[in-house]
């Protein structure tokens, strides 16, 4: 064997490799790998056809690590921060409740029925098998919490041109004082700043309530 023969064949060789090559990266285009660990839930197309870029061919789904979108008005989408917790309940499964908490507030509007509304993100804490795609769930927000806070019912506080004030039993004596006010629940408490201490006395007049 000549020296030239021998080159020639060195040749072939890299041809061959480079065909070999060719094919696997074709074909390892032609597999599809999942981004995570889920179920395929519907499959559009069947075996063998050609599929168009940009065509959604099959659903798949996370076995557990759902997500949860809803719709914010713009009126209380600025109470929401990342990170708040989230009690969670299912129409599906009664009022039993699940834990979760805002991972996402989209930056652009979302237009619902001509009202503008915000698009957030919620993930579940505590991942359960009865849940399924396409649920609907309802969704308790926990945009402030303030433990150890000085409380008043919303209906004991009068509110005017003049400010804010409550009516101050002191003895046989009662006098509207004014008081600052904080933070406001959905449970009708408003968080009292300044004005009153614990254990003052508030007149409430039960025909406002």
């Amino acid at each position: 064997t000549t020296k030239e023969q021998i080159t020639a064949q060195e040749a072939q060789v890299k041809q061959v490799r480079a065909k070999v090559a060719l094919i696997e990266s074709q074909i390892s285009k032609s597999t599809l790998y999942s981004p995570f660990e889920g179920v395929v839930a519907r499959q559009e197309t069947e075996e063998g056809e050609i599929i168009a870029p940009n065509v959604k061919f099959l659903t798949l789904i996370s076995e557990y690590q759902f997500e949860i979108e809803a719709n914010v008005p713009e009126i209380d989408v600025g109470k929401l921060t990342v990170g708040n917790k989230v009690k969670i309940t299912f129409d599906a499964l009664g009022d039993e409740e699940f834990n979760g908490r805002l991972f996402y507030i989209e930056p652009a509007e979302t237009i619902v029925s001509g009202v503008v509304n915000f698009k957030i993100k919620v993930a579940l804490e505590n991942p359960d098998p009865r849940l399924k795609s396409g649920l609907t769930a309802n969704l308790e927000i926990r945009a402030i919490e303030k433990p150890n806070v000085l409380v008043l019912p919303s209906f004991s506080i009068t509110e005017n041109a003049d400010g804010t004030g409550v009516k101050l039993r002191q003895g046989r004596k009662i006098s509207e004082i004014p008081v600052t006010l904080g933070t406001r629940g959905t449970d009708g408490l408003v968080e009292i700043v300044s004005g009153l201490n614990e254990n003052d006395q508030v007149v409430v007049d039960l025909r406002k309530k």
